[in-house]
């Protein structure tokens, strides 16, 4: 990668610098043609005016024979003068890429001409006055002659020692560019083989590695990119921790009433049981501790797989929760917890499922039960938008790194209940996921009260709330 990318940067500079050159190439061969026309315009026109012979400010003729030594101070390469008499007869030779026809036009017009021929610029400037021989005697005026001064020049100068300049410069300017190149690609590749080499760490089971955290100078796209790795590998790492402690709590919850079943019926078997009947009633409350995680497991299944269904109809909420917390009454007593409701909602109605939500009632009021310390509390509140149930506890509250993950499905509170049940962190998963079928939320808070605690809120909405899309069989809502 760091390979194309220098290669890609270095043929960008390259490939802008042969632009660039052959731009200024032509710019400059253009302008110096008309420079070059303009040149030899100017120095012709300036030697026909040098080599006029005047009377005052009458022009009389043109002395020839001061050519050669005016020639010397210019700058044209080829500078000739060319005489037309009187019988329209030319006298003398035409540089190169001038016509006769150029000079003949200009000898009629009396008037200085140029232009460009077979890359070469040439001008034809009229001598005022008429042409004198060198030999005549002086000042005879001949009528109907014409003399012209005519030269030629190269269009452009030699391009040899530019084209050469510019050589060495592209040169130079190529070599500094794919050292700027290699540079900046390992400047940005870097950091991109040290997130590759992370996430290969990652693939194959190391979740502690970690890609570079960024610095300052590390361009956004790159920084964005190693927070997000080291995002999803925390998220894995907690995961996998996550659900080591789940398999964990399963196994010590599957084993414990296995234990005691196996214990029981050995001791039937062996007669050593006390009391069968007593024996049989443990193995029978063992087997529904079971069943009941069983059936936890199994429900959360179907749940997150929207594979059940929701019958909605409209019920006053406080009686229906009021019902669960009395069935949870003895229970709450052995702990030595009081439980108490405070329906506020006077009479408030929510399109739910009845079952659906006794079992969510049920769970947060076990969830509570585990933590609590003397109190747990129902209120149900009503307003404009819906329903509002709040289970609290008076318990030791949940830590605030732990607050927003206690609704996943394998999350276990740092703080463990003194009173093990046969749960094993499912029922507030199981809460999640009803209550989002049925068109309402959960929310945690913690401490719930200045004395500390955890307080579950779920809001229910007044109206039905649509499937979730999802493949297979999805939850349905009948009113």
């Amino acid at each position: 990668m760091r390979t194309r990318i220098a290669l890609a940067i270095l043929g960008t500079a390259v490939a802008a610098l042969a632009l660039a050159g052959a731009a200024t190439f032509i710019v400059v061969r253009v302008t110096a043609r008309g420079e070059a026309e303009d040149r030899v315009r100017d120095q012709t026109d300036a030697l026909a005016s040098a080599l006029a012979v005047r009377d005052g400010e009458r022009p009389i003729g043109f002395r020839s024979d001061r050519l050669a030594r005016l020639a010397q101070g210019l700058e044209v390469d080829d500078l000739t003068i060319v005489v037309i008499d009187g019988q329209n007869r030319m006298r003398g030779t035409l540089p190169r890429a001038v016509a006769e026809a150029d000079v003949r036009r200009a000898a009629a017009d009396r008037q200085s001409a140029s232009g460009r021929r077979d890359g070469r610029v040439w001008a034809i400037s009229p001598v005022e006055g008429p042409f004198r021989p060198e030999d005549a005697p002086p000042n005879p005026v001949i009528d109907g002659s014409v003399a012209l001064v005519v030269g030629s020049d190269p269009a452009t100068p030699p391009t040899t020692p530019v084209l050469g300049l510019f050589a060495w410069v592209a040169l130079v300017t190529v070599v500094a560019g794919a050292a700027v190149a290699l540079l900046l690609a390992r400047s940005l590749t870097r950091p991109l083989r040290r997130a590759e080499a992370a996430t290969g760490r990652i693939a194959t089971g190391d979740l502690s590695a970690r890609a570079p955290e960024p610095t300052a100078g590390t361009p956004t796209e790159i920084a964005d990119l190693s927070r997000s790795i080291n995002t999803m590998a925390a998220a894995l790492e907690r995961s996998r921790g996550v659900e080591r402690q789940f398999l964990l709590s399963v196994s010590h919850d599957l084993r414990t009433p296995l234990t005691s079943i196996r214990g029981w019926a050995e001791a039937i078997g062996d007669g050593a049981a006390p009391d069968a009947g007593h024996a049989a009633a443990i193995i029978g409350t063992e087997a529904k501790r079971l069943d009941r995680l069983v059936g936890d497991l199994l429900e959360l299944g179907r749940l997150e797989a929207r594979q059940f269904s929701l019958v909605a109809v409209e019920i006053e909420v406080g009686p229906l929760v009021a019902s669960v917390a009395a069935g949870a009454e003895p229970d709450a007593r052995r702990s030595g917890v009081a439980v108490e409701v405070l329906d506020r909602s006077i009479g408030a109605r929510a399109l739910v499922d009845p079952d659906r939500l006794g079992q969510v009632v049920a769970n947060l009021l076990e969830n509570a039960l585990k933590f609590a310390t003397h109190r747990v509390s129902l209120v149900v509140d009503a307003d404009d938008e819906g329903v509002s149930i709040t289970v609290s506890d008076d318990g030791p509250g949940v830590a605030a790194e732990d607050l927003p993950h206690i609704f996943e499905r394998l999350y276990v509170s740092r703080h463990q209940p003194t009173r093990r049940e046969s749960g094993s962190g499912l029922g507030l998963a199981i809460v999640r996921e009803l209550i989002a079928a049925m068109g309402g939320t959960v929310e945690a808070r913690s401490p719930a009260s200045p004395a500390g605690g955890t307080a579950l809120r779920v809001a229910l909405s007044r109206r039905a709330a649509a499937p979730p899309p999802d493949a297979g069989e999805s939850p349905s809502l009948r009113s």
